[in-house]
Formats: C-alpha cells, sequence, structure tokens
C-alpha cells in the first residue's frame, strides 16, 4: 500500500473508526477505493450531483497536494488547484508542481496552463472553479479543490464580488502611476481609496494595488463594498496541520529542496520570457527573493568572492524561509479564523493511509457537526514563529554544496547575460580571489586606488 504521504507521521492509530453509512437518505456513501497493482480499472463509483465537493487546505510543507492526490484515488476525484502561483506553466519547479506522469494519474486543473503574461484574478478564479465543479459533479465524480491562496478559496466559497472587468489600458496607466512611487508610498496612496486592500497587500503584489485603484476610479467605491454573490455548491471544508516545530523544520528543508531542484535557474529563464514589471513573478515567494539576491549581489558591482557568496546565498536562503514561515501563518490564522467552515486534521497521529482515508470517508458523509469524526477539531488561532532562530539546513549547511551552486548560477548568468546583452562584468569574479580570513577590497575601491 502507497504510503499517504510523507509529512503523515508513523505513530499508531489510537482512534476507533467511525463510518456513516447514509444509503436511506441520501442514496449513496462514500467509500476509500485502496487500488492494487493487479488492478486494471480505476475507482468508478458515481456520485450524485448534489454530492459536497471537498476543499482541502493548509500550508504546502504539508503536503497537502500530495494528500489531494491519495483523495482522488480514492474516491473517484479531479482535482482542482487553488494556488495563483501553480496556474503558471513557466514556474513549475518554484511552484512545487507535480509531473505529467503523476497528473496523468489523476485529472488536474488550472495547473500550468498560462504564461506569465495572463493574469488570473480571484473572482476569475471563483467563476471558473464553480463552472468547474459542477461539470464534475455532473460526471458523477467527487470535485477536490486544494490550495492556499486565501484569496481564491475566499471567492469561491463566499462568491464572486460583481466588480467591473479588467481594463488592461487603464490599468496599465495605473500601474505606471504607482511604480513610479516607492512600495510603501504606493501602499499609502491606495490606501486613501481602499484601505482593506492596502492593508492586505504583501510586499510587491502590484496587481492588487493597481486593481484596487482601477475598481474604485470606475465605480466610485472599494473592492470591500461589493456583496459577493453565494453559491448553490455543497462545500466541505478542512485542512491539514501539524506541530508548530514540525512545521517549521518542513518549512526550511521544503525550500532547500526547491532551492536544490533549480529555483534560481528557472527565475533567470523567466527574466527572459518578458520584463518582469508584466507579470506577478516578483510578487511570488521564493522567486522575489531570488530576484533580490540578483539585485543586491551578482548584478551590484561588489567583489565576488567566495566568502561573499556564501553570505549572500544564505541570506538569500534565510529571508525564503522566514518568508515561507511567515505565508504559513497567514494561511493558518485565514482557515482557523474562519471555524464555522473549516475543520483541522492533524497528520502527527494517524500513521496509516487506510486509518486517513477512511477519516475523509467519514468527513464527506457526515450530515451535520455532530457526526464528524473526532479527528477533526477547531484549532484555536495560534502563532508561528518566522524569525530566523535555530535554522537547521540540511542540504546547504556544507559549503562545498554552497559553492557549487554558486558556480553554477554564476555561469549561468554570464551566458544569459552575454545572450540578452546585459552587462557582464558584474558577474565576474575577482582577479585573485581573497583569502576567507581576510578582510577583501573591493573592486570600486581597487578602481581608486589604482587611480591614485
Amino acid at each position: 500500500m502507497l504510503k499517504l504521504a510523507t509529512a503523515i507521521s508513523t505513530a499508531p492509530s489510537h482512534r476507533q473508526g467511525l463510518l456513516h453509512l447514509l444509503s436511506a437518505t441520501r442514496g449513496f456513501a462514500f467509500t476509500p477505493f485502496h487500488r492494487n497493482d493487479s488492478d486494471e480499472q480505476p475507482h468508478k463509483d458515481q456520485y450524485p450531483a448534489d454530492a459536497p465537493v471537498l476543499v482541502l487546505s493548509g500550508p504546502a510543507a504539508c503536503n497537502t497536494q500530495q494528500f489531494a492526490v491519495r483523495l482522488a484515488a480514492a474516491f473517484n476525484g479531479e482535482i482542482i488547484s487553488a494556488d495563483a502561483a501553480q496556474i503558471y506553466k513557466d514556474l513549475p519547479v518554484g511552484t512545487q508542481q507535480l509531473s505529467p506522469a503523476r497528473q496523468a494519474d489523476v485529472q488536474h486543473h488550472f495547473v500550468g496552463i498560462r504564461p506569465l503574461s495572463d493574469y488570473m484574478s480571484a473572482g476569475l478564479f471563483a467563476v471558473e472553479a464553480r463552472k468547474l465543479c459542477k461539470d464534475i459533479l455532473s460526471r458523477g465524480k467527487l470535485p477536490i479543490v486544494t490550495g492556499s491562496s486565501v484569496f481564491y478559496l475566499r471567492n469561491m466559497l463566499d462568491g464572486q464580488r460583481n466588480t467591473p472587468p479588467r481594463d488592461v489600458a487603464g490599468e496599465e496607466e495605473i500601474a505606471a502611476r504607482l511604480r513610479a512611487l516607492s512600495w510603501d508610498d504606493a501602499v499609502h496612496e491606495v490606501s486613501l481609496v481602499d484601505p482593506q486592500t492596502a492593508a492586505k497587500a504583501l510586499p510587491n503584489d502590484w496587481h492588487r494595488l493597481v486593481r484596487a485603484v482601477s475598481v474604485f476610479e470606475r465605480a466610485g467605491k472599494p473592492i470591500g463594498d461589493f456583496v459577493p454573490e453565494k453559491s448553490d455548491l455543497n462545500f466541505r471544508c478542512a485542512y491539514l496541520t501539524m506541530d508548530k516545530d514540525s512545521l517549521r523544520s518542513r518549512i526550511a528543508s521544503r525550500c532547500e529542496y526547491i532551492i536544490a531542484s533549480g529555483l534560481i535557474e528557472e527565475t533567470v529563464k523567466a527574466m527572459t520570457l518578458m520584463p518582469l514589471k508584466q507579470t506577478r513573478l516578483p510578487s511570488f515567494v521564493g522567486y522575489r527573493h531570488v530576484l533580490h539576491h540578483f539585485d543586491s549581489f551578482w548584478f551590484e558591482d561588489t567583489s565576488k568572492t567566495t566568502l561573499r557568496k556564501r553570505k549572500a546565498f544564505h541570506k538569500m536562503l534565510k529571508n525564503y524561509i522566514v518568508a515561507s514561515r511567515r505565508v504559513a501563518a497567514e494561511q493558518l490564522r485565514f482557515l482557523r479564523r474562519d471555524d464555522s467552515r473549516y475543520w483541522a486534521y492533524s497528520l502527527d497521529e494517524y500513521g496509516s493511509e487506510e486509518v486517513a482515508l477512511q477519516d475523509f470517508a467519514d468527513f464527506l458523509n457526515a450530515e451535520t457537526a455532530g457526526d464528524l469524526p473526532t479527528c477533526f477539531f477547531r484549532e484555536p488561532l495560534a502563532t508561528l514563529d518566522t524569525e530566523p532562530v535555530d535554522m537547521e539546513l540540511e542540504i546547504y549547511s556544507d559549503p562545498a554544496a554552497v559553492d557549487l551552486k554558486m558556480a553554477e548560477v554564476q555561469s549561468l548568468l554570464i551566458a544569459t547575460a552575454k545572450q540578452q546583452g546585459w552587462p557582464v562584468e558584474p558577474l565576474l569574479d575577482d582577479e585573485e580571489e581573497e583569502e576567507l580570513d581576510r578582510p577583501h577590497i573591493s573592486r570600486r575601491r581597487r578602481r581608486y586606488l589604482a587611480q591614485q
């Protein structure tokens, strides 16, 4: 039997299973299907059009995506990704998209389908996702919406706000006006017309600021004043959680793995496709830290010694980890705050795939909150430490691994700079490598001394 996800603890289960067979009232019941190697046909259970839609969220470090794939295979489902970054086909590494081979096992939607130049708003996602849920239900299958983009989930669950459609020309003019300011000044300007959106905007999320100003100028009121339309779909919402210390450790390991898998190289490739200001890339966690690393180190006229490379790399990695922890904390606060809708499922206590699948069968079959399995609970609001304290690295604790990665990045940047016509000189090493235990002399200082 396949393991459900690496995030599930191997501790034994102490919960007695519950199974709510509702054939008398509903005419069907969710029963997990365990496929063996000898099975030639996939799971073929057919569900009625009023079956619930499973919404599975949680921090990415909880392996929510892999968990959803197991559930889809067990309950004849299809996966709808509610991840604002996974929709782009040019970002498979940094967004941890499943390989085409793994996506072929379970039908995926909204994964790697749009170029970076496109923009998928939360409202548009809500409309398309609801249509897709109804289409999947009409084919007798279970829709499983998985992801952690809280604005996408909120719009899908609460309904789309009937804001004015996008005006590309007008938004380009607004973007030019806002980008002439610093980020803090731009947020202040937007707060004068839409304080709610300005307060929630993540760093460098210019698209959200531009959209807020565009809506106000065309409708005369902020986005929050638009009343959303309710949905007739039956959403059953849960999120995965785990011990705080385990989650912090998994976030750090995940960031290291993504960088080792090619996040930096993928960012360089994206830089050659189109101007970054025309994309949402600078607002995505990981990519914006790599871009800042390029601007503050590689493209700066500073000395490129081994010691400086190591320091710059570790600064980028730690900022990436801290930002990922901060995003996870924001996601958990959002999910815990909406305790009338979301139920928590802990990955710390149950180590069997069979038990976990049965838990979610019970969760889908429950008619009322009182019927829910005891393993689903309301989680109190708590903080997730985001400071880079006691941050233990696995891959890049070895200086040799850092040196190898930075050498690869340097070679790629030099080759790309020659192709794109970027300045090459700042990317080159000093002619004489500084000793690691001696203070360095910058290239600028050397030129000054040579002129004296």
